[in-house]
């Protein structure tokens, strides 16, 4: 019988999916990570483009650590020092508040992940 004490190695993060880059997934991924020990946030895996979620922490003057993974289950183990993030790159640099065909895509591409 399962119990609630499920071992790590069993565990799979929270998918976050980055919905359009250019509107406000990335600051609520943002957000929710540094808040993840005050808020007892669960660990989660943002899917979508490392340099646009760096780029938007450091234009919202957040100094975040981000680790880009290859599989969901290594970011139970790195969450506590980094947002870890499953890459999906987008073709162009996204500017926030003006959405384009090519972020479209990409989320799309998360969601389907």
């Amino acid at each position: 019988m399962e119990t609630s004490q499920t071992t790590k190695s069993n565990t799979l993060p929270i998918a976050l999916t980055m919905g359009d880059p250019a509107g406000i997934g990335p600051d609520i991924a943002l957000g929710a990570w540094l808040q993840r020990t005050a808020c007892n946030v669960p660990p989660f895996i943002y899917l979508g483009d490392p340099s646009t979620l760096q780029t938007r922490a450091r234009h919202l003057g957040l100094d975040i650590p981000c680790c880009v993974v290859d599989a969901p289950n290594i970011a139970i183990e790195r969450f506590a020092d980094c947002l870890p993030i499953l890459p999906i790159p987008l073709s162009e640099q996204i500017m926030p508040g003006t959405p384009t065909v090519a972020g479209a895509l990409t989320a799309k591409t998360a969601i389907e992940m």
